[in-house]
């Protein structure tokens, strides 16, 4: 940790990060991985950085860049590369419903826990926190795998 100059700025370099997940709305084996990163907080901007990303979920992988800069409206920058991303193994399977000679049959695909009942009314609309933010994402993959297909060379810019 570099706080030399803090308040004005302050810089951590987490060198080691393990994390398991874990629970409902996951892929049945959860999703583990191990990262490093730096983090930097600009106080004069107001602005939080977490520069040399290198993250692994299950058997992907992410590198890049991340900043938010902290103003009424805050300001996300999201650059992001990936050798190998399987989305298979990061996003839940839910059951399916096949159709084989006129009868329906049940492709078990099991969830270790069912979603949580929120039983409360929520009176915000959908999507109303996505309209509080601005973001320009950059996403680069070298190979996607999505519902057991296969893509190479897959990007995405927006702003």
């Amino acid at each position: 940790m570099d706080a030399s100059d803090y308040p004005h700025n302050l810089t951590a370099g987490i060198e080691q990060l393990r994390w398991q997940l874990q629970g409902a709305d996951l892929p049945a084996q959860g999703i583990e991985g191990q990262g490093q990163f730096q983090a930097q907080w600009q106080e004069a901007q107001k602005r939080l950085s977490f520069n040399y990303l290198n993250l692994t979920a299950n058997d992907s992988s992410l590198t890049g860049h991340v900043q938010v800069t902290m103003a009424e409206r805050p300001e996300w920058q999201i650059d992001l590369q990936s050798a190998r991303l399987n989305l298979d193994n990061l996003l839940p399977h839910h059951n399916t419903v096949a159709q084989t000679n006129g009868a329906a049959s049940q492709v078990q695909n099991t969830l270790p826990l069912t979603r949580p009942v929120i039983a409360a009314r929520v009176d915000a609309p959908p999507y109303q926190g996505l309209q509080s933010f601005t973001a320009a994402i950059s996403l680069r993959a070298d190979s996607v795998r999505w519902r057991g297909m296969d893509f190479t060379q897959v990007s995405t810019e927006d702003d």
